[in-house]
């Protein structure tokens, strides 16, 4: 009976712990493999993980474990990451990609891209970390999996959030949540989407309908604990715009309450500090000694909203400082880049010459080779010769970029900071005490500040464009679009920005219901660019925006034309070129015409100045007309 019982117990003891074991086998490999695993995991820093990672691999081979082969591979990239071999992790890189493709585990070929990626990242090698990210979603999209462009345009969007460009984060944060929506893949679904939802709430929540959709759609795809918490913050966050301050502390206690609250959002605290300060106190002194500690776009999108709900304007100019100067210094820090690198290839080629100089004075003792050394001394001439011209032009392009980028810091910051004083100036007009200004004056200064406050907006879209374009992120939504809709949009936009004096009207001889597939916002974009110019240019006359199908065979033209100083002769050939300005005393920053050239151009079409017309045609001394041509058929 004894020794029944103590059998019993053993029996027992076994059936227990042979279940705990097989919960920790995350990777559900098989048991024998998953130690091997497991060590080679905990050691990948240390030189004993080679010997494991040979044992896992072996292991698996024996028991046709084709998961944990495959794991095998991703734990020799990681060993050649933690290495810097560059060759070595190249050679890894493909294996992983090879052996994933055959075993059929697809998540391991996209990983594979993510860690060299990150490696160079790590490195300060920005651009070939890029590549890298980019190449995975090229191949994702090529290979129409759905998993890897998931993996690949949540990987990028992040890349982008980090490098503060808004547009190409928030795009492909939608297309990884178009991806999630549109699957069937079990491994995508089982994944929480709650943080991209949160971070585009943050970036484009404008109003109560959009903030309540995000908070649903976080909802909807909470997996585990620190989801929650992320849900309860947005609520924190919706009731604060809304100026719901009962709704907004009991949820901003729940998410303090919460030990897990620093984990699921590093500045969680610090929003609610400016949000105590900005909604329950009324007080946004305190937000400015905060802002300067948020690294993250998306919080300082977040607080301006909060910012002009106030009316605060001067935490609103300290924010477009700090974004302006993170973008100013990662181009800074590309420039820099590049010409370091010039500056290598250029020392590399003087070392070479260095050498066959050597060379050549040795071989000048064979007397029996001098003419063989003749020819060969004058071909490595010559071709020395074009490679340092080569070298010298590239340094002389980066040297002009650099002095680009100087020119292009201190003409923003001089046409930012106009705007900026003038929307403070009469700020601090607008709050002296009661009686001191007239009604009519007050209705006055606030045309000022509005006024202002659209050009400091019009140049931060300018710079936000002109980054994605030279980045290779300023991508085109094609769709269904009404011309005659378009123009209409364009001319209610700038309509308070015509002088009074103007009459500003529509023509068109196209069909209301005429549409082409384009780009409705890119089309809109370069028409209200057209007619902000003339009304810039144009103090009395007609500002005409017409629209044509009779123009040019093929193509709708859209033509702005007005009355105003129009285009010098001298200045026709130069007008589409970056920072060039008719008038360095009007507002502006220069690049919009250069940024509607491009526009057109990935829409298909172009932009021109009608020199058969106006001022530039020497026909008249006043008027202008700029030309669109988007093709029907596109």
């Amino acid at each position: 009976m004894k020794y029944s019982r103590l059998f019993f117990t053993l029996v027992l003891i076994l059936s227990i712990s042979l279940p705990l074991y097989a919960q920790n086998n995350l990777y559900r490999i098989h048991d024998t493999c998953y130690p091997y695993y497991r060590q080679a995991d905990s050691l990948i820093a240390y030189d004993e993980s080679d010997a494991l990672i040979d044992q896992l691999m072996i292991q698996a081979q024996k028991v046709n474990d084709k998961k944990a082969y495959t794991l095998g591979h991703t734990l020799r990239l990681r060993r050649a990451i933690k290495n810097s071999a560059e060759n070595e992790i190249i050679t890894c890189f493909n294996n992983l990609r090879e052996v994933s493709t055959n075993t059929g585990y697809q998540q391991y070929y996209y990983y594979a891209y993510r860690l060299v990626s990150a490696y160079y990242f790590n490195n300060h090698e920005v651009r070939k970390g890029m590549a890298y990210a980019k190449k995975m979603h090229e191949e994702a999209v090529e290979k129409n999996s759905d998993y890897g462009k998931w993996y690949s345009s949540s990987y990028l969007a992040y890349l982008y959030l980090a490098n503060y460009q808004r547009s190409a984060a928030i795009q492909y944060f939608e297309e990884s949540i178009d991806t999630y929506n549109n699957t069937t893949d079990s491994t995508i679904r089982s994944q929480s989407m709650t943080k991209p939802y949160l971070i585009l709430f943050m970036l484009k929540g404008k109003s109560g309908s959009s903030l309540q959709y995000y908070i649903d759609k976080e909802l909807e795809t909470a997996r585990i604990s620190v989801d929650t918490i992320l849900v309860n913050y947005s609520c924190s966050l919706m009731y604060a715009l809304n100026g719901d301050s009962v709704n907004y502390i009991n949820y901003r206690d729940i998410c303090l309450a919460n030990k897990l609250f620093k984990r699921a959002t590093n500045s969680g605290k610090e929003i609610f500090q400016i949000l105590d300060s900005a909604v329950l106190a009324g007080d946004m002194t305190p937000v400015n000694n905060i802002i300067v500690s948020l690294n993250n776009l998306h919080d300082l999108i977040f607080i301006s909203t909060i910012a002009v709900l106030k009316n605060d304007l001067y935490t609103l100019r300290n924010i477009y400082e700090i974004i302006t100067n993170k973008i100013i210094t990662s181009y800074d820090g590309q420039m820099k880049i590049v010409m370091k690198e010039t500056e290598v290839m250029i020392e590399n080629e003087e070392l070479s010459l260095s050498v066959i100089e050597q060379k050549t004075r040795a071989n000048t003792i064979l007397t029996i080779l001098i003419i063989f050394i003749i020819v060969v001394i004058i071909l490595a001439s010559i071709v020395t010769s074009i490679n340092i011209r080569k070298l010298k032009q590239a340094k002389d392009d980066a040297d002009k970029a650099n002095r680009m980028k100087t020119y292009f810091v201190q003409n923003m910051s001089h046409e930012i900071r106009t705007p900026l004083n003038a929307v403070v100036g009469y700020s601090q007009l607008l709050a002296l005490s009661d009686g001191m200004l007239e009604e009519a004056e007050r209705e006055e200064y606030v045309s000022y500040i509005n006024n202002n406050s659209s050009i400091l907006m019009m140049l931060i879209d300018d710079i936000l464009d002109l980054s994605d374009i030279d980045n290779g992120n300023y991508r085109m939504n094609i769709s269904d679009c009404n011309c005659n809709d378009i123009c209409r949009m364009a001319l209610k936009t700038v309509e308070s920005r015509i002088p009074m004096d103007v009459n500003a009207f529509f023509t068109t001889d196209a069909a209301d219901d005429f549409t082409v597939k384009s780009d409705q916002r890119r089309i809109q974009q370069i028409l209200t660019n057209f007619l902000i110019n003339a009304s810039k240019y144009t103090t009395e006359g007609e500002i005409e925006l017409s629209c044509s199908l009779s123009h040019r065979s093929g193509y709708v033209c859209f033509a702005v034309r007005d009355t105003g100083s129009g285009i010098p002769p001298e200045k026709a050939d130069t007008i589409f070129e970056r920072f060039s300005k008719l008038d360095s005393f009007k507002q502006g920053s220069g690049l919009g015409l250069s940024i509607c050239v491009v526009i057109s151009e990935k829409l298909g079409g172009t932009v021109e100045l009608d020199k058969d017309y106006g001022r530039v045609s020497g026909k008249s001394d006043k008027g202008s007309r700029f030309l669109l041509f988007i093709p029907v058929n596109n």
